[in-house]
């Protein structure tokens, strides 16, 4: 159940990158929503990433 979970947050956090990269193309005044939407991702991902090995 918890790796379920853990690969739910990944798709999750990959899927808020990937919108996150188009809104930065999409229109810079977006730039600053879109580097945060990246780096909370980036941050989600690195735990879930970490929590896996943790919990092994």
């Amino acid at each position: 159940m918890k790796h379920s979970l853990t690969e739910g947050m990944i798709i999750i956090s990959l899927v808020f990158f990937f919108w996150g990269i188009g809104l930065r193309m999409i229109s810079d005044s977006y730039l600053a929503l879109g580097n945060m939407i990246i780096v909370s991702s980036a941050v989600v991902f690195g735990y879930n990433y970490y929590q896996r090995f943790i919990k092994k």
